[in-house]
């Protein structure tokens, strides 16, 4: 009979604890993952700048994968970024002051015509560790017809 009441006090005991202890509850914040919308010439470099911003909270990291046409463009390089072949992944971490992460990707245009890169997943950080819910942006880049002249230095000389 001892062991069956310290059996049942323990599991009183237990009970009590467990519902006047405060329950702790991670809530997920909310940010936004946007991108510029450039447009540039056939045959030249244009800049597409992405951020994902966590409306004023520290951030700790944040990755994306964005996808592009790539009969359009072609990945040159980037800060923060890396791709080839249509993808490009960002990356990026905050060291717990900042409030944003910023990404920079250069591509070649190839091809007249407006195109749109993707982001076809991603998944971000606060500093803390809690998840950042991210409302996704994308960017149109629209491309213009070159101008025709030759690049510097390659023009020949009638001699």
């Amino acid at each position: 009979m001892n062991k069956k009441l310290r059996k049942w006090i323990m599991a009183a005991a237990v009970t009590c604890f467990a519902m006047i202890s405060p329950m702790i509850v991670s809530h997920a914040a909310d940010g936004i993952l946007h991108f510029s919308d450039p447009t540039g010439k056939v045959g030249e470099n244009i800049t597409v700048t992405g951020k994902i911003e966590a409306n004023g909270s520290p951030i700790g990291d944040g990755q994306a994968t964005v996808t592009y046409d790539p009969a359009k463009l072609e990945f040159v390089s980037g800060t923060n970024a890396e791709g080839g072949d249509g993808t490009v992944t960002l990356f990026a971490a905050g060291t717990g002051t900042e409030t944003e992460l910023q990404y920079e990707m250069v591509f070649k245009a190839l091809a007249e015509g407006s195109t749109t890169l993707d982001v076809s997943a991603a998944t971000a950080y606060m500093f803390d560790n809690s998840t950042l819910n991210l409302q996704l942006g994308s960017s149109t880049v629209t491309i213009e017809p070159g101008d025709g002249t030759a690049a510097s230095g390659t023009e020949s000389s009638g001699e």
